[in-house]
Order: C-alpha cells, then structure tokens, then sequence
C-alpha cells in the first residue's frame, strides 16, 4: 500500500483500519467509480467496473497478490462459493455478471448492452459486492454512509426499491430499460454532486441526444420529456389533477415536492385508490412507470390539494434545480 492513504470521495468515512488487507482500498475505489458511471450513463463501463471491484476484494479476501500466475476471478469465485460463503443461486446469478463482463471486454459494446448491464448491477453485481465486503473487511455496504450518514441510508433504500421496481419488471418478462432504472440514475447523479464533482454537468439533454444519435428511439423520447421538463407539464399535465404529497419525500432529494395524478375513492375524495404519475420539480422527472410506482411509491400517504399552481409552488421552493 502506498505511504499515503487511498483517496475517496463517496466512501471518504471508511476507516483506514478497514482497508489493512492489501487490494482491499483499490476494490472500495473500483466500486465508487461504478457509481461515477451509472451518474454518467456509461452501463457497459459500470460492469467492468463494479466485476472489478469484486475480484479486488476476493484477492483481498484470500490474500492472492494481483498478477499471481494461474490465479484469476473465476478461480476465486469458485473458491468462494465452495466454501458456502455465498448462495448458490448468487454464486450462478455471479457466472452471468462475469460472462458480461468478459464479452465487454474482449468483444466492446453496443447501445444493446445497456438493458443487460443495468439488470447484473442491480442482481447479482451488489449483492455479491456487499456479501463479500461483509466477509472480507466486516463493512455493512447498506449501513455505510456515503458522502454523509443519511447519504448512505436514503441511497441505499433507493438501490433496493430499484431492485424491486427490476424484479417486478422481469417478472412481468419486460425488458429492464432507462425508465425503470430512472430515480436510482438520478439518486447516483446527486451522491456524485453532493461528493462535490460534476456540479451543474448532469442534464437529461445530454441523454437524448447520445440515445437519439444510437438510435434508441424510445429512450430518447423518454429523455427529451425530462430535458423540457417545464414544457411537457404544461403541454400533458391538468393542473387540476397536480397534488402535493405532503408525507412522502422525493426518493432522490427528500423535499416534499411530488406531484402525484391519481385517483380517489368514490366514498372518500381524500382516499387515494390508485397512483398514475409521479414526479419532482426539483430534480425534474416524471414518471408513469408502473414498476417504479408499485416499488417506491406504494404506500404513499399524505394529504393532498388539487389544482396546484406548479408556477407559484417552484417561486416558493429555493433548493428547486434548474438547469
């Protein structure tokens, strides 16, 4: 290791005591750095990167020098699971992560690897990554803030809706797109901010056009709602069906600042029965995808005042983003 200690930004509070074994620091970087490209888009990238940060750990794990001849990660991984120091069925769910991993990097990418690659992060490429650092160096990656305490708790909380929202999604035999994925995106975009790099860089406008210049259609009509956000209120939004949800904070910046289009009892105007679309005017989504409502918001509750001037509510709003 080197005199000077490892650098991070996301995991800056770990204690240097955690990072004794040798490989141990570079797995945590290769991991944060995963996080830097999920804000960035970059799904192919996140898969060699986060794989990486896992066979860092294992040779930490076992204490196996990198380079050491005829020692590699799938030999580790194998190792690793014949001892019961993880699932079965994450050991199998771990050989797909790899193959991804592999073809990446020997073959390159297309955009049609982004579905792929955004399905390994969310199961089994975490999971595994937090199981392993449990065993390695006794850190808790659920429990482990990130930029500050509540950092780690909200994001966190965020990543497991997610895998719900995924889980729900593939279950359903959908295909895992930007959409499903849309508030983990935007909760890795704001830890990034937060960690102080990238301030005022991330704008949807910059999706639409990489997915309009591939060819993804259907992402890029997604994004380009987000880069005008205020426009498509007004053109698709009824004011009289805008609510603000008073009790249920945003997932991505804890403001009560939702607004909600439902539906209500016909016994009771104030018992919602059914949520359609959801969204934030402070970090500017909107969103009627079922996966993501059935996962984050499905017990929301609060109360709720129809016709909802957005204009005037964003004027009384100061931590509202604008790009």
């Amino acid at each position: 290791m080197h005199d000077e200690a490892p650098y991070f930004t996301l995991f800056a509070g770990i204690e240097q005591e955690k990072l004794r074994k040798s490989g141990s620091a570079a797995a945590l970087q290769a991991f944060e750095t995963a996080i830097y490209l999920i804000a960035l888009g970059r799904w192919p990238a996140v898969i060699t990167q986060v794989y990486l940060s896992i066979e860092l750990l294992l040779r930490a794990h076992y204490r196996v020098p990198v380079g050491e001849s005829g020692v590699n990660g799938a030999k580790l991984l194998d190792r690793y699971a014949d001892e019961g120091k993880a699932t079965q069925a994450l050991f199998n769910r771990s050989q797909k992560l790899r193959k991804k991993r592999n073809q990446i990097v020997h073959n390159g990418y297309s955009p049609k690897d982004d579905s792929d690659s955004r399905r390994l992060f969310i199961d089994p490429a975490v999971p595994f990554f937090q199981n392993l650092l449990k065993s390695t160096i006794e850190v808790d990656l659920y429990d482990f803030p990130l930029t500050s305490e509540h950092a780690g708790h909200w994001f966190w909380e965020n990543y497991k809706k997610c895998r719900c929202a995924a889980k729900a999604c593939e279950n359903a035999g959908g295909i895992l797109s930007a959409s499903e994925m849309l508030l983990f995106d935007a909760a890795c975009r704001r830890v990034v901010e937060q960690a102080g790099r990238f301030e005022s860089f991330f704008s949807p406008y910059r999706g639409y056009l990489d997915a309009w210049v591939s060819g993804r259609d259907q992402e890029a009509e997604f994004l380009a709602r987000q880069a005008n956000f205020e426009e498509f209120i007004e053109q698709f939004i009824d004011p009289s069906e805008v609510y603000i949800l008073e009790e249920t904070p945003c997932p991505v910046c804890q403001h009560e600042v939702l607004l909600f289009n439902a539906s209500y009892s016909p016994e009771n105007a104030e018992l919602v029965i059914g949520v359609h679309q959801v969204g934030c005017l402070a970090c500017r989504y909107l969103t009627q995808n079922e996966y993501i409502i059935g996962s984050y918001f499905n017990n929301a509750q609060g109360s709720f005042a129809g016709g909802v001037d957005y204009h005037q509510f964003r004027l009384a709003n100061d931590h509202v983003i604008t790009w």
